[in-house]
């Protein structure tokens, strides 16, 4: 917490530093001026975040020098200090928009519950923003926003780093949704942490499943050691989120670089969606950063193997058995051509993968290519009888369930009946499973298709707030404002100007 007290009786200044390092607050944290002029000049390299003001010191009054700076610091909590109360201070002071207004002397006490008052609200304040910001990154990223309307704001002075997560998993895709929104929610519950007058953290879900996490700091943080700060925030959420979900979903986190501008970011974002891939030939359930990926991505032989790895676990993931096959086939073909120079590390990561992504254990350990010998008669008998287990499965009945009906008026207990069993043990069997509630997945369901309704054209925001099932505009309209950072009808004029385009 960075604090600046303006006043020009040296003792007021002294006493003050005194007792605020007596509740805790580093003197190295604590800094001072001794008229308006000086602070204004203080306050704008500080930023501080409360400001102690008097109201009477040469050369500038306490109030005049906060109106001349308060609009470059919004974060800025600034408390007055007075020896004389008056009605038209205190009604100035509300003016400037002040949060506390105080009678010297100030006692120890008192101090220290404005300090506790404040910082709470200096909390919410940077939550509230953080929230604004994460919307903003997901209103670019579907094209809704565009960055000349923060030519000034945050986005024109901020530099950007992003976290790709990505997700393997033998859980059908609804699961492994919910292995995202569970890392969602254990990153959001450390935000408080991280989050501050010019740093940000964004989540997003990228469009080929990947978690973005991306931290943001405005230019001049780094002296302060936001960017650093930030740095160690994203390795250690990223290490929590790929422990917590070990060993039912393996997590790969993959580190991108520093980048000056939102459009540098979006160019590196696709870079590190071409390069995720190689996840399973270099090792998946571990951390890579760019410029490991880049130097082994210019190996074009490791390429073709990791895109047919990639390419085998999407159709067994879509439980395309005949697309499994032909995928497996132009797996082993590749492989076949590298027999000459077996790389055993990239055989390992590559069998890891299979293990991971698809369940499959080679039945010897022998060569790669020996090993997806059997994984065409695997993949026929694994997948038949999964769609006779899943048959079977309450969960995965009432996931097929939501997907048939979600634009109807539908509830766990009509369900649950259809299953014969209580709506509490679905409800609890349903959670555990997908690690979302009823209700939750039902909306994201609604919501998705609803985007895609939009993006058609002639699309009306009416009709399709009723094809996915909401008889209100406005309800639905709030929800997708809550999921996409956008209204829907804002969405609906974008996609319209791109011609309809998805």
């Amino acid at each position: 917490m960075k604090i600046l007290i303006a006043d020009d009786e040296k003792l007021v200044r002294f006493s003050l530093k005194s007792m605020l390092e007596e509740i805790g607050i580093p003197g190295a944290c604590i800094h001072a001026a001794a008229d308006g002029e000086e602070m204004i000049a203080a306050a704008r390299k500080l930023q501080p975040d409360i400001a102690f003001v008097d109201i009477r010191m040469p050369k500038l009054n306490g109030l005049e020098a906060i109106g001349r700076v308060r609009a470059q610091m919004p974060f800025t909590r600034w408390v007055i200090l007075t020896s004389f109360p008056s009605f038209d201070y205190a009604k100035k002071a509300i003016g400037l928009g002040a949060a506390e207004y105080l009678l010297k002397p100030v006692s120890p006490r008192e101090l220290a519950e404005v300090i506790s008052r404040l910082s709470q609200q200096r909390q919410a304040d940077w939550l509230r923003a953080n929230e604004e910001f994460e919307a903003q990154v997901n209103a670019l990223f579907h094209d809704t926003l565009s960055l000349q309307r923060d030519s000034q704001g945050f986005f024109a002075a901020a530099s950007f780093l992003p976290v790709q997560l990505v997700f393997d998993g033998t859980l059908q895709e609804g699961r492994l949704q919910a292995g995202r929104l569970e890392a969602c929610d254990i990153i959001r519950r450390k935000l408080a942490a991280v989050v501050g007058s010019g740093t940000r953290l964004a989540l997003s879900t990228m469009p080929e499943g990947a978690l973005l996490v991306l931290g943001a700091w405005k230019a001049g943080e780094e002296a302060h050691g936001g960017a650093e700060t930030m740095r160690a925030f994203l390795r250690t959420a990223t290490g929590l989120v790929m422990q917590a979900l070990s060993p039912r979903i393996t997590v790969t986190s993959l580190h991108g670089e520093e980048c000056v501008s939102f459009t540098l970011l979006r160019e590196q974002l696709r870079e590190l969606g071409r390069l995720a891939a190689l996840r399973s030939v270099l090792g998946v359930g571990r951390s890579w950063n760019l410029a490991e990926l880049r130097r082994r991505g210019s190996d074009a032989s490791l390429t073709r193997l990791a895109a047919a790895l990639e390419g085998l676990a999407g159709a067994f993931r879509g439980r395309k058995l005949l697309e499994f096959l032909r995928q497996q086939e132009a797996l082993q073909a590749v492989a076949r051509a590298q027999a000459s120079h077996r790389d055993i590390n990239m055989e390992r990561a590559a069998m890891s993968f299979l293990r991971c992504s698809l369940g499959f254990v080679a039945p010897v350990a022998v060569t790669l290519e020996d090993s997806l010998a059997a994984l065409a008669d695997w993949g026929r008998r694994t997948l038949a009888s999964r769609t006779d287990e899943e048959a079977q499965d309450p969960v995965a009945r009432t996931i097929d369930f939501i997907g048939s009906h979600y634009a109807q008026d539908i509830g766990l207990g009509q369900i649950a009946r259809q299953l014969s069993l209580t709506p509490n043990y679905l409800s609890s069997l349903f959670h555990h499973t997908t690690g979302m509630t009823f209700v939750r997945y039902l909306t994201r369901l609604r919501l998705d298709q609803a985007s895609a309704l939009l993006a058609r054209p002639g699309a009306r925001v009416q009709e399709v707030a009723r094809q996915v099932g909401y008889a209100g505009v406005r309800h639905f309209s709030r929800l997708f404002h809550q999921q996409f950072g956008c209204l829907p009808s804002q969405y609906l004029r974008k996609q319209t100007s791109r011609g309809g385009e998805v």
